[in-house]
């Protein structure tokens, strides 16, 4: 005879963040399953009628009878305890972050689209990111024209091309021809290693007669990462030189100072050495400017991680420490742009013949620790192997372990 064995979750505790939050999966729960059977083609009527395909609670989550809403917090409420009696540690979503785009009111339609967290994802943490990104609606996501592209782009500065590219993605689905999704698409195949088909669309935006500094800027970025992939050094030389090619046009038709300073660190690793110091100059006097700016609108991080490269460039290393410091700084937990930043200094540093510990301790990149290990011991395990109370002592011996080790980021 069949005897329902639940996880045993009286000892388990959540604090009221977690009970918010099982609020909002309640409605979630509600929401999937309204619009599951609304697809096919049921409809709100006074009483469940199979044949007609009517049930009275396709409604909205608020309109429910209580019981109903107090039978689906009941459920999230305890897959979250659950969650934490098998050992797993859950963090609410940051106060204030809205998971879907905001109404306009009385409209029905999107207003501006920012997720309330400093005005949009632009300063969200990867967790809450990754949060609002998997309790998303795709259809109301669809009307905010911009949404995807900055979702897309906060994951590439955290370092996350895999998830940037899902949902650029399901973002090309809605705007197949968006110039922007397109170019961040293959700025996050360039980054997952997938460079062929990165440079397969740029090629193509290229044809297309999509010029800007962007779409060039990128099309040389992923020659330069098949040169530098290239095994034969004729190929090498080949696939640097249309490098160059791509940045040197961009910065021509733009006057950009990142495809300058691109420009200028190719020209000197072709040998061009000339060509390289009069970028280089021009470049670094176009950054001081701006960052002399009070109402500046570029991110800093990008000025100043280009005067460390023009400063590498004209041999001027202790100049070039000071700003890689800058720019670190900034940029703290930046992965993805920092690594980019690590990859052109080196570049130089490989041509110069020069030791790069000195550019690589001012872009320091965190270390990847992973380890694995018994999860905690669910409460009324009748023979123990890692009980609940030895959480403490493992976390800190953990934490002694790795912490001098460069601060590492990783996962158990």
């Amino acid at each position: 005879m069949y005897k329902p064995e639940p996880i045993n979750t009286s000892g388990v505790v959540v604090d009221e963040d977690l009970v918010e939050l099982a609020d909002i999966l309640a409605k979630n729960s509600h929401d999937r399953w309204a619009r599951q059977r609304l697809a096919e083609g049921w409809r709100c009527g006074p009483e469940r009628d199979d044949d007609l395909k009517e049930h009275p609670s396709l409604v909205a989550y608020e309109a429910l009878p209580e019981s109903e809403k107090a039978h689906y917090r009941d459920g999230a409420l305890e897959m979250l305890k659950a969650l934490v009696a098998l050992g797993c540690r859950l963090t609410a979503p940051a106060r204030g972050v809205r998971t879907q785009p905001e109404l306009a009111p009385g409209t029905g339609a999107p207003g501006v689209g920012e997720l309330r967290q400093g005005g949009g994802p632009d300063e969200l943490d990867l967790a809450t990111l990754m949060a609002v990104w998997r309790t998303r609606d795709p259809d109301l996501w669809s009307r905010v024209p911009d949404i995807y592209d900055r979702f897309a782009a906060r994951s590439l500065r955290l370092g996350m091309p895999l998830l940037a590219y899902d949902m650029l993605e399901e973002g090309l689905k809605v705007q197949p021809t968006s110039v922007s999704l397109r170019q961040l698409q293959a700025l996050a195949l360039a980054r997952g290693g997938a460079t062929e088909r990165a440079n397969a669309i740029l090629r193509q935006l290229d044809q297309e007669s999509v010029t800007d500094e962007e779409t060039l800027g990128l099309l040389a970025r992923t020659h330069k990462d098949l040169a530098l992939r290239a095994a034969d050094p004729a190929e090498r030389r080949r696939e640097l030189t249309r490098a160059y090619d791509a940045y040197a046009r961009a910065h021509r038709l733009t006057g950009g100072y990142w495809t300058g300073i691109n420009a200028a660190s190719l020209a000197l690793v072709l040998g061009h050495r000339e060509a390289a110091v009069t970028l280089a100059r021009r470049v670094r006097e176009r950054c001081l400017e701006e960052l002399g700016r009070p109402s500046r609108t570029v991110d800093p991080y990008w000025l100043l991680a280009t005067l460390g490269e023009a400063a590498l460039i004209l041999n001027e290393w202790s100049e070039a420490e000071d700003w890689y410091r800058q720019a670190a700084d900034v940029g703290s937990g930046r992965l993805g742009d920092l690594s980019s930043t690590r990859r052109n200094a080196r570049l130089i540093v490989e041509y110069l013949d020069a030791d790069s510990a000195r550019i690589d301790r001012c872009l320091r990149i965190p270390r990847v620790v992973v380890f694995t290990g018994h999860m905690i011991d669910a409460p009324g395990r009748s023979r123990p192997r890692f009980p609940a109370q030895l959480e403490g002592a493992v976390q800190t011996a953990i934490r002694e372990r790795i912490v001098p080790r460069d601060h590492p980021r990783g996962g158990g």
